[in-house]
């Protein structure tokens, strides 16, 4: 089992939030998740790989781009 972090730039409301869960609550292979709306952030607990887990976000209408937690200082000033 792996754990996978996305930052989703484009999930901007509950009905985003839902709309990942149902995707990601229809794959087997996804044993738990995490949804940070205030955070854009999606952490996925899984037996498939990190693209496979990421495709399951993009296919739900999402962007998926792997989060590794660490962020630059522009960032850091305006994601507060």
């Amino acid at each position: 089992m792996s754990s996978y972090k996305f930052k989703v730039s484009n999930m901007n409301c509950a009905g985003c939030v839902a709309n990942i869960e149902r995707a990601l609550s229809s794959v087997e292979k996804i044993d738990t998740f995490d949804i940070e709306l205030s955070e854009k952030r999606v952490s996925v607990d899984s037996d498939l790989d990190e693209q496979a887990v990421a495709q399951v976000i993009i296919e739900a209408g999402y962007e998926a781009v792997p989060d590794d937690g660490r962020q630059g200082f522009l960032s850091k000033l305006f994601n507060k």
